[in-house]
């Protein structure tokens, strides 16, 4: 597990940041340490820092196209819109037999405040052996 991992599951997110920094400077070609920030701006309620961080993890999993509809959605719906459109989109990857993690689209409900359809996600990550359920807690 890599430092800003463990700065994410303690809780330290004001240390988290600048490593993913760090590591997007040595490789800004690495999606996950995009998507990993994102999230993290998330959680400290930094919606624009999140998708402007969103937009290249985006681009770099071919999907640009989506990284520009999320900023107009944004603009004028707001965020809680841009993740439901993102929870949408993962579902349907998911529909289309894409491995989406049962445990990422658990916590996309709960941050839109669906607890029945996170706690349904989340038996499923529990019946499927899905990474990250160990995270839990």
């Amino acid at each position: 597990m890599a430092l800003p991992e463990v700065f994410t599951w303690e809780g330290r997110y004001d240390d988290a940041i600048p490593e993913y920094k760090k590591i997007i400077a040595m490789d800004p070609s690495f999606p996950g340490a995009y998507g990993n920030l994102a999230n993290l701006y998330e959680r400290k309620h930094m919606y624009s820092e999140a998708l402007n961080t969103m937009q290249p993890h985006l681009s770099l999993k071919g999907q640009p196209d989506l990284a520009g509809e999320l900023r107009s959605l944004y603009s004028a719906s707001g965020y809680t819109a841009v993740m439901r459109k993102e929870l949408n989109k993962d579902l349907q990857d998911r529909a289309q037999g894409k491995y989406m993690s049962p445990v990422g689209i658990a916590a996309s409900y709960a941050a839109l405040g669906d607890e029945k359809h996170a706690l349904e996600w989340l038996e499923r990550g529990y019946e499927e052996h899905s990474s990250g359920m160990q995270y839990l807690g």
